[in-house]
């Protein structure tokens, strides 16, 4: 399908400068790719240096520049999303920037887009506790209750999935789920929550698993769906098998990162009851409340992704297992994963 050896294929990566872009134009260039990456001129470009790619300037809502940098290219990843928390933001760079993106790859005939989602567009609420979810799972009935990341991440795959449908354009949606790895964030709110500087609670039952997926086999998967013609208008959900729980990830990674932290459990219930008080207290003040019980039972019902599909229908197998991650991520340097929470 992608014409040429990889030497001769331009691979344009939006949002190239963030942490899973900018290891997707590393994987590119050594496998002999060429990648082209699309960053912001206020963009941080310091981990593209050392990297053989090509940096072009531009915008997600300038469409001639999204055309500029689309000359001579045959593959877009598109990885960008706004991550500001802000509601014109999001509606601006991810669900129109999205728009623009496949505007811009049909005008300039790119032979494949590969549109990086998330697992967050299923609807959670409507799922039973350690329920499988294959890519045919429930879709998110009401996004706008899950923040506004979630949403406008919805909103922007429902464009892709309406693309795939109508055959404009050469499509592969990929649904990851937590990346995580080096320079990455090790401590995110589905985990639990952090009080002052030394004390953390992790919220529910230990036994959660939690949908991780390490950056590198995420990357190795993306650049694997490059030119195969079965990956073509197809939904993969990209979650390691591996199957960690809290309370694995807690001892195995946590404890080790934050030595000098008391953890402690957060009952879910105890977590609900003061999220419904918080609703009703915000409702009377007519404020929007800082947590929905909504949101919380979304990020904390337990379910299970099935990976199956990308592996069966690439002959796909992730590189990385937990303990290799584990390891590449202490090496990194716990002093820099300490910051993250301070």
């Amino acid at each position: 399908m992608v014409d040429g050896s990889k030497s001769e294929v331009v691979v344009l990566v939006t949002g190239a400068s963030g942490f899973l872009g900018s290891r997707v134009c590393e994987l590119l260039a050594k496998q002999g790719f060429r990648p082209r990456a699309f960053v912001r001129k206020t963009s941080n470009i310091a981990k593209l240096k050392g990297i053989d790619a090509d940096i072009h300037y531009g915008d997600l809502n300038d469409c001639g520049s999204l055309e500029d940098a689309m000359i001579g290219v045959e593959v877009v990843i598109h990885a960008a999303a706004d991550t500001s928390g802000k509601a014109q933001a999001g509606r601006d760079a991810t669900v129109q920037g999205t728009g623009n993106v496949l505007s811009a790859a049909i005008v300039r005939g790119v032979k494949q887009l590969i549109y990086i989602s998330t697992c967050n567009v299923y609807g959670i609420v409507d799922c039973k506790p350690f329920q499988t979810i294959n890519e045919d799972g429930p879709l998110e009935r009401n996004p706008e209750r899950r923040g506004l990341y979630s949403n406008s991440k919805f909103k922007a795959e429902q464009i892709v999935l309406e693309a795939i449908r109508a055959n404009d354009i050469n499509i592969t949606c990929v649904r990851p789920g937590t990346i995580w790895g080096p320079g990455g964030e090790t401590f995110t709110p589905m985990i639990g929550v952090k009080i002052g500087r030394s004390i953390i609670g992790i919220i529910g039952s230990r036994k959660f698993i939690l949908p991780l997926v390490y950056l590198d086999n995420l990357v190795d998967a993306i650049v694997k769906c490059i030119g195969h013609s079965t990956a073509l208008g197809k939904v993969y959900n990209m979650v390691d098998d591996y199957h960690i729980d809290k309370a694995t990830y807690v001892r195995q990674l946590l404890k080790k990162i934050f030595p000098k932290c008391y953890f402690f459990t957060i009952p879910f219930w105890a977590l609900y009851i003061a999220v419904l008080f918080q609703e009703i207290a915000f409702k009377l003040l007519h404020k929007e409340p800082y947590l929905s019980r909504y949101r919380l039972i979304s990020s904390q019902r337990c379910v299970v992704y099935d990976s199956g599909r990308i592996k069966r229908d690439l002959n796909w197998k992730a590189p990385m297992s937990f303990q290799d991650g584990v390891h590449e991520v202490l090496k990194h340097g716990i002093d820099k994963q300490q910051r993250q929470i301070t």
